[in-house]
């Protein structure tokens, strides 16, 4: 029988995991240049993290039921709930950490590129940079954050939990 405890600490240890792999993500996309020269090309290559955000789920998953020799929904609903809320904090302050001191022209890198968009798509200069400008800040961000870090794993434990659920021994 899983205790409190266990579900707590395997918890927090894939919540310190997902916050810690998508700080390198975020890192690996800066050294690949999608922050910069190929910033084209991050809103799509952004989204290969996904599998890793859904194979540490899976491992979560995987340690809950080995512990508690069987799964639920109900139990990666919780466990999903535990890992969101240890990444979101650590989420939060590895972004800030990433773009005050590793890239701090990520968003003005952004802000231009995508300015330039729309202003080959007929917006005026003025108009085209308080578009970019509304979405490429700290704010938008970190509010992206703060709800895709607790909503991401709720969601896709509860959805890996349905598939991998088992009967009580």
């Amino acid at each position: 029988m899983l205790t409190n405890q266990q579900l707590f600490t395997t918890g927090a240890k894939y919540g310190a995991i997902a916050a810690g792999s998508g700080f390198l993500w975020t890192c690996f996309e800066f050294a690949i240049g999608l922050h910069d020269k190929y910033v084209d090309l991050h809103p799509y290559l952004t989204n290969l993290f996904l599998p890793i955000a859904i194979a540490i789920t899976i491992f979560s998953l995987n340690e809950i039921k080995r512990l508690n020799g069987s799964l639920n929904v109900m139990l990666a609903l919780k466990l999903g709930l535990v890992v969101g809320l240890v990444n979101l904090p650590l989420s939060l302050l590895s972004f800030y950490v990433f773009i005050e001191y590793v890239n701090p022209n990520m968003f003005p890198n952004f802000i231009q590129h995508m300015a330039d968009y729309y202003i080959k798509s007929g917006k005026s200069v003025e108009e085209a940079t308080k578009l970019a400008t509304d979405y490429f800040n700290r704010e938008s961000y970190f509010t992206q954050i703060a709800v895709g870090g607790v909503i991401g794993p709720v969601v896709m434990s509860v959805i890996a939990g349905f598939f991998k659920r088992t009967k009580s021994k």
